[in-house]
C-alpha cells in the first residue's frame, strides 16, 4: 500500500513541479520499466478486471499461506506446532481489519492513491452484502466475548475493525439524513427503459462523472443504489431500466410522469484522474455509459481555461438510431473561451433498425478568434433526432463544425441524418482502431487519458487496446474504466 501511495505522489510532484522534463534522461530507465510493466498489468485477466488485480490477489493469498505455515520469531503464542489455532485466529483478525479498511466508503485511499472503494470491492451483490454485514456484526461481538482480556490485545484488534466500520456507517447515515430534509426527486420516463431523475438538493462537492447512492423510499424503502451523476447543477441521473429497483422506478415514472418523490442521496464517490491535466482525452461509452462520459465532458468544459490546447475525442455506441440516449433533457450551461483554437472530435456508433452498426465522425474546427468569451446555454434533447428537432434555445457555439472521416471501402452507408449540419454515417465500429488512432496522433511529449464506461465486453477491449498502446517512445497513456455492474 505504501508503494502505491509513494508512486502516486511522486508522479503528481513530478508533473506539478515541472521536474519531469529536466530529469528525463535520468528517469528514462525507470520510465521504460514502468511502461513495460503497465503495458502488462492493464490487460484483462480472467475473473478479474486486470492482470494487476490478479497479481495483487495472488500476493495477498500467498502472504496468508506463508504466514499460516512459516514459523515466526519463535514466538510461543505463534509457534506452528504448539498453537495453530492461535496463529490462524490472529490472521483472521488482521484480515478483518484489512477487509473493513478496503471496503470503507470514506476511505483515505481515495485521496492517497485515487482508488475509491468501488475499485477495491470487485464483488458486491445485495444478498452477499446483507448476509456478510449481518454475520460481520455477530462475528465481531463473539470474538470480543471469546477473548475479553485486554492484555491479550485480541479485544483491541476487534475494536479497531468494528470501530472503523461503525464510524463509516455513522457518516453515511448522517449524510442521508442531512440530504433528506426538504429534498425531492422529479422523475421523467425516457424511451428504451430509461428514467431521468432530477434532485432538488445536490450533495456538497458533487461533480459530473462521480456517483451517489440514491434513496427513494416510495420505490424501495430499505434500498440504496449507486448511479452516475450526469449533471451536477441541478443534480441529474439517467438510469437504465433492468430489474428490481430500476424497473420499478421506470414503471412509476411511466404511470406518473413528472412526479416528485421524497428522496435523498449519499456521496458523492468516485476518484479518477483529472482530465484537464492531460493533452488529449479519449472518452468511450456504450449505451447508458454515456452518463459517465457526458458528465466528464461537461465537467471538463466547465473547468476549461482560456487558451487551452486540449483535444477531446468522444465515442458513443448505441444500438438504435432512435435511441434517446443519456443526454435527453439535460440543461447544460458552459463558458466558452473562443480567443484560442480548440479541437474536439465526437464519434457516435449506432445500429439503425434497418442498417448495420456504424460510426459518426465529426470534428470541431477553429474557434472564431474575434468573439469574446460568453456563456452558452443549450437544452440537449434527443441526439438521434433530425436537425429541425434540435434547434438550440440560445445562441450557438462559435465553433464551426465540419465532417471528417468516411466509412471504410467495405462498409456502405445505408442512411444519413444531420445534426446541425453534421453528417452521420452508419458503419461497424472498430474500437481498437479508434483508440490506436487517437493515441498515435499524439506527440510523444504529451499525455493521453483514455476513459471508458460500458459493459464488460467493451471495457475489456478498451483495456487491452490501451495496454497495447503503452510504448516506450510514445505519449504517456493513462486508463480509467467504469464497468457496468457491482
Amino acid at each position: 500500500m505504501a508503494i502505491f501511495i509513494g508512486f502516486h505522489f511522486t508522479r503528481i510532484l513530478a508533473y506539478k513541479s515541472g521536474l519531469a522534463p529536466r530529469f528525463s534522461i535520468f528517469a528514462s530507465p525507470f520510465l521504460f520499466a514502468s511502461r513495460v510493466l503497465r503495458r502488462r498489468l492493464l490487460a484483462k485477466a480472467p475473473f478479474l478486471p486486470s492482470v494487476g488485480h490478479a497479481g495483487l490477489a495472488l500476493i495477498y493469498v500467498g502472504l496468508n499461506i506463508v504466514l499460516t505455515f512459516k514459523p515466526l520469531m519463535n514466538h510461543p503464542a505463534l509457534a506452528l506446532l504448539s498453537n495453530i489455532a492461535s496463529r490462524t485466529g490472529w490472521l483472521a483478525l488482521a484480515n478483518i481489519c484489512l477487509a473493513v479498511f478496503l471496503g470503507l466508503k470514506n476511505t483515505p485511499l481515495g485521496y492517497l492513491t485515487t482508488w475509491s472503494y468501488e475499485r477495491l470491492n470487485v464483488i458486491h451483490q445485495i444478498l452477499f452484502y446483507l448476509v456478510h454485514v449481518s454475520f460481520f456484526v455477530v462475528t465481531m461481538v463473539f470474538i470480543g466475548l471469546h477473548q475479553p482480556e485486554t492484555h491479550k490485545h485480541i479485544l483491541i484488534a476487534t475494536g479497531v475493525g468494528a470501530g472503523m466500520w461503525a464510524l463509516d456507517r455513522l457518516l453515511r447515515i448522517l449524510r442521508v439524513s442531512l440530504y433528506s430534509f426538504n429534498n425531492q426527486a422529479t422523475i421523467h420516463p425516457l424511451p428504451h427503459g430509461g428514467t431521468r431523475i432530477v434532485l432538488r438538493k445536490p450533495p456538497i462537492g458533487a461533480s459530473s462523472g462521480e456517483h451517489c447512492f440514491l434513496w427513494v423510499p416510495r420505490i424501495r424503502s430499505v434500498e440504496m443504489h449507486p448511479f452516475t451523476i450526469a449533471a451536477a447543477d441541478p443534480l441529474e441521473f439517467v438510469v437504465a431500466s433492468y430489474d428490481g429497483f430500476t424497473r420499478d422506478l421506470h414503471k412509476y415514472a411511466i404511470q406518473n410522469p413528472g412526479a416528485s418523490l421524497r428522496a435523498s442521496v449519499e456521496g458523492s464517490y468516485g476518484t479518477f484522474p483529472d482530465p484537464t491535466s492531460y493533452d488529449k482525452v479519449v472518452l468511450i461509452a456504450g449505451g447508458s455509459g454515456a452518463s459517465f462520459t457526458v458528465g466528464m465532458a461537461l465537467n471538463m468544459i466547465k473547468h476549461a481555461n482560456a487558451g487551452s490546447q486540449q483535444s477531446v475525442v468522444f465515442i458513443w455506441m448505441v444500438k438504435d438510431n432512435d435511441h434517446q440516449g443519456t443526454g435527453q433533457g439535460l440543461s447544460v450551461t458552459m463558458p466558452l473561451h473562443p480567443p484560442q483554437p480548440c479541437s474536439a472530435t465526437a464519434q457516435r456508433h449506432f445500429r439503425p433498425r434497418t442498417a448495420p452498426l456504424t460510426p459518426l465522425s465529426m470534428t470541431r474546427k477553429r474557434l472564431a478568434e474575434d468573439r469574446p468569451g460568453r456563456v452558452l446555454t443549450r437544452h440537449i434533447s434527443d441526439p438521434e433526432k433530425s436537425e429541425h428537432d434540435l434547434e438550440p434555445e440560445s445562441p450557438t457555439s462559435p465553433c464551426d463544425t465540419s465532417a471528417a472521416g468516411a466509412p471504410r471501402p467495405h462498409q456502405q452507408s445505408t442512411s444519413e441524418l444531420h445534426i446541425h449540419g453534421i453528417p452521420i454515417t452508419y458503419a461497424r465500429p472498430d474500437i481498437s482502431a479508434l483508440i490506436h488512432h487517437a493515441i498515435a496522433q499524439t506527440p510523444s511529449s504529451q499525455r493521453v487519458l483514455v476513459m471508458g464506461c460500458g459493459p464488460e465486453g467493451l471495457m475489456t477491449e478498451v483495456r487491452n487496446t490501451t495496454a497495447k498502446s503503452v510504448r516506450r517512445k510514445g505519449p504517456a497513456v493513462e486508463l480509467h474504466c467504469e464497468q457496468f455492474g457491482w
